[in-house]
C-alpha cells in the first residue's frame, strides 16, 4: 500500500468515524442531591446568577419507553428505562444526603441542548424542601468525534445567598461519573444507543444556546 493509499484510508476512516458519531443517539441519566448538614455553613454568594429560563423542560413521559424503532427527543423517560434508581434509593435512605431530582432522556449526537433541572422535575419531591433552600440549575452534553463532555450549573439558594456550582468533564459512556461540591452532588450517566432505524420525534421548540 502506498502512502497515498494510506493517506486516503485514514481520511475516509475519520470521515466515517465522524458521519457515525453525528447520526447517534445518547441516553442521559441525572441524580441531583444535596448534602443534609451544608445548610449550617456559611457560603460566599455567587457573583452572577445564572438565567437557566432558555433551558430545555423535558415534555412529559409516554406511558412506556419507546421501543427500538422510535427515540422520543428531550422528552422524559419512564422509571423502567431508568439505570440508577438504586443509587437514588440508597441516597433517599440515606441519614446525610437528600434526592433532589431524578430524570433521564434521550437526544441526538448533533443536537446538544442544556436541559433544565430543578427540585420542582424531582419524580419525588423532598419534603422539607423549602423556598428559602433550593436548588436549579442545567445539564449538557456535547459530543464529539473524540469525546463526550458533560457540563454541569446549579445554582444552590441557600436563604439570600445564592452559591453558583458548575464543572464540566470528558465521560466514559456506560460510567457513573460524580460531580462533587460540598453543597451538592450530581451523578451523571451517559449510554450510547443502538439503533439501526430511529423515527425522532421533537415535542419542543429548540432552546437557545447559551
Amino acid at each position: 500500500m502506498t502512502r497515498t493509499q494510506r493517506r486516503l484510508g485514514a481520511w475516509a476512516l475519520l470521515l466515517w468515524s465522524t458521519a457515525s458519531c453525528a447520526a447517534g443517539w445518547y441516553q442521559v441519566e441525572v441524580i441531583v442531591f444535596r448534602y443534609r448538614n451544608a445548610a449550617e455553613e456559611s457560603w460566599a454568594k455567587a457573583a452572577d446568577v445564572p438565567d437557566f429560563s432558555r433551558a430545555q423542560h423535558l415534555a412529559p413521559r409516554v406511558e412506556s419507553t419507546p421501543s427500538d424503532t422510535a427515540i422520543l427527543a428531550y422528552t422524559a423517560l419512564d422509571p423502567g428505562a431508568l439505570h440508577l434508581t438504586g443509587a437514588y434509593d440508597a441516597l433517599a435512605h440515606s441519614a446525610t444526603h437528600q434526592p433532589l431530582a431524578h430524570l433521564a432522556w434521550r437526544q441526538a449526537a448533533d443536537d446538544s441542548r442544556a436541559v433544565f433541572i430543578g427540585e420542582q422535575t424531582d419524580t419525588a419531591k423532598a419534603e422539607d424542601a423549602t423556598s428559602e433552600n433550593w436548588v436549579e440549575g442545567q445539564v449538557r452534553l456535547r459530543v464529539s468525534a473524540k469525546d463526550q463532555r458533560v457540563e454541569t450549573l446549579f445554582v444552590a439558594h441557600q436563604g439570600a445567598t445564592p452559591v453558583r456550582v458548575a464543572q464540566t468533564r470528558n465521560v466514559a459512556l456506560g460510567e457513573l461519573n460524580y460531580f462533587d461540591h460540598p453543597l451538592l452532588g450530581v451523578l451523571v450517566q451517559v449510554d450510547a444507543l443502538n439503533r439501526e432505524r430511529v423515527v425522532s420525534t421533537d415535542p419542543t421548540p429548540k432552546a437557545k444556546s447559551q
